[in-house]
């Protein structure tokens, strides 16, 4: 029987210290819902793309996923949002560990944001106004990774439990787009045991793309 070696498994995922944190956080967070499996996700873009002041994010965000790559190729592409709450501070979405709904939502748009990890998984981030609520799309395109013998990140990896801990927004200055300077998307994926798997995500020093 084939053994996992785990902690090379936990740095190539680039699972980290706040695997705890966001457990506590998010187990502890009665209010908030859970996703229940990455298929409920996937292609689950809705008006991400489609809201006003949003026209030219999808062939940015497309233009990006051609330019960055996957060692072992992508997954769908998922949408979830998040409401603007007390847990928003700033420009920082979730400062304490917080699970995603699944979809996005209609409105108009007022800011795009887009990051990525050292592994090549991109986030786009949409600030949509409907009404008098803020509400905050998020795209992910997750890199797929397999051992050989488990898949742990892919479409039909089991994962579930999404949740976001300090997305830092930064808005671009010299053009349209701005960028996610810090932050993390973490989930729990069978093969690992159902333990939060948090993916860091960062600017890569620019501020627009």
């Amino acid at each position: 029987m084939k053994t996992t070696n785990w902690k090379a498994l936990s740095r190539k995922l680039g699972v980290l210290s706040l695997t705890a944190l966001l457990i506590a956080s998010c187990g502890s967070d009665s209010n908030e819902s859970k996703d229940s499996s990455s298929s409920s996700n996937t292609l689950n873009l809705g008006p991400v793309f489609d809201n006003t002041g949003a026209t030219n994010d999808a062939s940015v965000w497309s233009s990006l996923k051609s330019q960055v790559s996957c060692s072992q190729g992508r997954m769908s592409d998922m949408a979830f949002n998040y409401q603007q709450n007390g847990n928003t501070y700033g420009n920082t979405l979730a400062a304490q560990a917080a699970y995603v709904q699944s979809g996005g939502v209609s409105g108009t748009s007022q800011g795009s944001y887009y990051g990525r990890s050292n592994n090549g998984d991109l986030m786009y981030v949409s600030k949509v106004y409907n009404g008098n609520s803020i509400t905050y799309n998020i795209v992910v395109s997750l890199c797929n990774y397999n051992d050989g013998m488990y898949t742990y990140i892919g479409d039909n990896a089991g994962m579930s439990n999404f949740a976001i801990q300090g997305i830092v927004l930064n808005n671009g200055s010299n053009c349209g787009t701005g960028a996610v300077t810090s932050g993390y998307f973490g989930f729990t994926t069978q093969a690992y045991g159902n333990q939060m798997i948090p993916i860091a995500f960062a600017s890569a020093g620019v501020n627009c793309y």
